[in-house]
């Protein structure tokens, strides 16, 4: 389970690309992403962080129990919200999966300076507080995830278009199930290239 958070980076970057693993995982998980977009886009400082919450096999973000979804992301968001007040911003957040609902939650609801977050298999569980005055979201789901189902990346993709202050894209990858594809970096990497 022991895993350092890692950084790869810029010497004076315009701001920081943050990386949340998911379920179980650690900050290593996404690292082989980072170290191929570092060497496209040099302009950005590349960061992995382990979840707030060691288990017996990784880490996690919140419970997964159903009632704690909506106070463990904001619990996790503020223990971030903290952890990025020592690095350089705006900020881009990338997650997989439980990490993906977290990239959502602080792009709608963080005091963050957030540029986007990309989310993988991850999705937007709406919170009970107003929503910030901006927020882009980019979600890339396979059509074949049985953990997270497509449901998700529609359900959400619903909310947002019902939501004037959120800015959204998405793309549904046919044949994909629970991973990040060499497809579906490639389109991740094309909304971070966009800023």
């Amino acid at each position: 389970m022991e895993a350092s958070n890692w950084k790869i980076g810029s010497d004076s970057p315009k701001g920081s690309v943050i990386f949340l693993h998911g379920y179980g995982a650690n900050a290593h998980d996404l690292k082989p992403i980072a170290e191929i977009w570092s060497k496209k886009n040099s302009n950005w400082e590349y960061h992995g962080i382990n979840g707030i919450i060691p288990i017996s096999y990784g880490f996690s973000w919140f419970s997964l129990e159903t009632n704690s979804w909506h106070l463990g992301l904001f619990e996790a968001a503020t223990w971030l919200e903290k952890y990025c007040a020592k690095l350089k911003g705006p900020f881009v957040f990338c997650g997989f999966s439980q990490g993906g609902f977290l990239a959502t939650h602080i792009a709608l609801y963080s005091a963050l300076d957030v540029i986007c977050s990309i989310s993988f298999s991850g999705g937007i569980v709406p919170q009970p507080i107003p929503i910030k005055e901006t927020a882009k979201i980019h979600l890339i789901h396979g059509d074949q995830d049985q953990i997270i189902l497509p449901d998700w990346y529609e359900k959400s993709m619903a909310f947002a278009a019902e939501n004037e202050k959120i800015e959204i894209s998405g793309n549904m990858i046919p044949g994909m199930g629970h991973e990040i594809s060499y497809e579906a970096m490639k389109y991740a990497y094309e909304v971070l290239d966009r800023f």
